[in-house]
Protein backbone atom coordinates (compact mmCIF):
# COMPACT_ATOMS: atom_id res chain seq x y z
CA UNK A 1 0.00 0.00 0.00
CA UNK A 2 1.07 3.22 -0.76
CA UNK A 3 1.03 6.66 2.11
CA UNK A 4 2.15 9.16 0.14
CA UNK A 5 5.00 8.55 -1.55
CA UNK A 6 6.28 5.49 0.73
CA UNK A 7 5.22 2.20 0.27
CA UNK A 8 3.73 0.37 3.91
CA UNK A 9 2.22 -2.89 4.84
CA UNK A 10 1.36 -4.85 8.10
CA UNK A 11 3.50 -8.07 8.24
CA UNK A 12 2.23 -10.84 11.24
CA UNK A 13 4.95 -11.90 12.40
CA UNK A 14 5.41 -15.71 15.42
CA UNK A 15 7.66 -14.30 17.88
CA UNK A 16 9.56 -17.55 20.31
CA UNK A 17 10.95 -16.67 23.19
CA UNK A 18 12.45 -18.95 25.59
CA UNK A 19 13.45 -19.04 29.68
CA UNK A 20 15.22 -21.62 31.03
CA UNK A 21 12.84 -24.50 29.19
CA UNK A 22 9.77 -22.87 29.31
CA UNK A 23 8.80 -21.87 25.64
CA UNK A 24 5.99 -19.09 24.72
CA UNK A 25 4.85 -18.13 21.35
CA UNK A 26 2.99 -14.82 20.55
CA UNK A 27 1.60 -13.47 16.89
CA UNK A 28 2.87 -9.81 17.01
CA UNK A 29 2.38 -7.06 13.61
CA UNK A 30 4.75 -4.64 11.91
CA UNK A 31 4.68 -2.23 9.97
CA UNK A 32 7.02 -2.61 7.39
CA UNK A 33 7.70 1.67 5.57
CA UNK A 34 10.30 2.05 2.61
CA UNK A 35 10.78 5.47 1.41
CA UNK A 36 12.82 4.36 -1.26
CA UNK A 37 10.67 1.94 -3.56
CA UNK A 38 11.63 -0.94 -1.67
CA UNK A 39 15.06 -0.78 -1.76
CA UNK A 40 15.17 -0.63 2.34
CA UNK A 41 12.77 -0.86 4.50
CA UNK A 42 11.90 0.17 8.47
CA UNK A 43 10.06 -2.13 10.94
CA UNK A 44 8.28 -0.96 13.93
CA UNK A 45 6.16 -3.49 16.23
CA UNK A 46 2.82 -2.05 16.03
CA UNK A 47 2.05 -4.01 19.50
CA UNK A 48 2.43 -1.17 22.15
CA UNK A 49 1.01 1.63 19.97
CA UNK A 50 -2.30 2.79 18.54
CA UNK A 51 -2.52 4.79 15.04
CA UNK A 52 -2.01 8.36 16.48
CA UNK A 53 1.68 7.66 18.47
CA UNK A 54 2.43 5.59 15.34
CA UNK A 55 2.79 8.69 13.56
CA UNK A 56 5.45 10.01 16.06
CA UNK A 57 8.21 7.29 14.55
CA UNK A 58 6.55 6.73 11.00
CA UNK A 59 5.16 10.53 9.84
CA UNK A 60 4.05 9.17 6.76
CA UNK A 61 1.51 6.76 8.20
CA UNK A 62 -1.92 7.66 7.54
CA UNK A 63 -3.93 5.58 9.89
CA UNK A 64 -6.25 3.90 6.59
CA UNK A 65 -4.53 0.08 7.52
CA UNK A 66 -6.80 -1.21 10.09
CA UNK A 67 -4.11 -2.47 13.23
CA UNK A 68 -4.75 -6.15 14.06
CA UNK A 69 -5.68 -6.76 18.09
CA UNK A 70 -2.76 -8.07 20.04
CA UNK A 71 -2.48 -11.48 20.59
CA UNK A 72 -1.59 -13.11 24.35
CA UNK A 73 1.50 -14.70 24.49
CA UNK A 74 1.01 -18.86 24.63
CA UNK A 75 2.62 -21.31 26.19
CA UNK A 76 4.11 -23.97 23.94
CA UNK A 77 4.16 -27.32 25.71
CA UNK A 78 7.07 -30.16 25.41
CA UNK A 79 6.42 -32.84 23.60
Amino acid sequence: MFAGRDLQSILPQIIITKIGETKVSQKVYFLASSSDEGKTWTFLNLEPYDAASIKTYVPSYTGDTEIPAAHQPELIKNK
